[in-house]
C-alpha cells in the first residue's frame, strides 16, 4: 500500500482551519503535520490521528523536529503568518521567512508555501528560496488548499491581491438570469454580463474554486470574479 503524501503546516492562526478542513478531503487521503508552539489547535483532538492529523508542540523553526519530517518526500511545507508575542507584520513576516529559511537548510526539494501580512517582505520571502508567497486576506485558507493542489496558485492569487496589480478578485451577487444554471453555463455567460471572468462560487462560508461544473447556482450564492482595476 502506497504511503499518503505528507504536508507540513508549520505555525497556526485563524485560516489554518479551513486549510486542514479542505486537507482532509483530498482522495487519497494526506498526513497532515502542524508544528507549532504553545496551545493546541482546535482542529486537533484525541482522534486527530486517526483522519492523519498530528500536532507536534514545538517552534516550527527547530531543526530536530524538521528533520523527523522527511521533508523531501512531503507534497508541500505551508507557513502559516502566527503572531505570538507580536503582531506587527514585519515581526510576523520576519518569523515566517526565518521558519522558511530552516526548512530549506535542510530540504532543496520540497514545495514551500508562505503567507506575509505585508506585501512589502516578497522580495525577503523569494531571497530565502520559498516557492510560492500569498498575502494574507479572507481568503487566504481556501486559497492556501488550492494552491497545494495546484501547483504555481499561490503565486497567481499572490499576484491578484498585490496593490496596484491590474486584476483583484472581488465577490458580486448572482444575476437572476444565472440562478438555476449550472456553473459551466454561468462561465459562458459571464462575458456578455460583464462580470467579469468567472472562477468561483462562495455559498455561506464554503468556498468553491473551482466549483463542480454541474454545481447549480443559487441566488443566495456569491460569484467570485476576476476583474481588471
Amino acid at each position: 500500500m502506497t504511503e499518503p503524501k505528507t504536508i507540513v503546516i508549520c505555525g497556526w492562526n485563524v485560516h489554518g482551519q479551513r486549510l486542514v478542513d479542505d486537507l482532509q478531503q483530498i482522495e487519497p487521503p494526506v498526513e497532515i503535520v502542524i508544528v507549532s508552539e504553545g496551545e493546541a489547535p482546535s482542529v486537533v483532538d484525541d482522534s486527530g490521528s486517526e483522519h492523519g492529523l498530528r500536532w507536534m508542540n514545538a517552534p516550527p523553526t527547530s531543526n530536530a523536529v524538521l528533520e523527523t519530517l522527511s521533508l523531501d518526500e512531503a507534497q508541500a511545507v505551508v507557513v502559516l503568518a502566527t503572531s505570538l508575542d507580536t503582531t506587527a507584520a514585519e515581526g510576523v513576516d520576519a518569523r515566517s521567512i526565518l521558519t522558511v529559511l530552516s526548512v530549506r537548510a535542510l530540504s532543496k526539494r520540497c514545495h514551500i508555501i508562505v503567507e506575509l501580512l505585508d506585501e512589502e517582505n516578497l522580495s525577503l520571502a523569494k531571497a530565502a528560496d520559498v516557492d510560492e508567497v500569498l498575502l494574507n486576506n479572507r481568503y487566504a485558507g481556501v486559497m492556501l488548499s488550492q494552491a497545494i493542489q495546484s501547483i504555481g496558485l499561490g503565486d497567481f492569487f499572490g499576484d491578484l491581491f498585490r496593490s496596484g496589480a491590474g486584476a483583484a478578485l472581488r465577490e458580486v451577487a448572482v444575476a437572476e438570469t444565472l440562478v438555476g444554471s449550472r456553473f459551466s453555463e454561468a462561465m459562458l455567460e459571464a462575458p456578455a454580463l460583464k462580470t467579469g471572468a468567472l472562477v468561483g462560487v462562495r455559498r455561506g462560508e464554503e468556498f468553491h474554486i473551482p466549483p463542480r461544473e454541474n454545481l447549480v447556482l443559487r441566488a443566495e450564492d456569491r460569484l467570485l470574479v476576476i476583474r481588471s482595476g
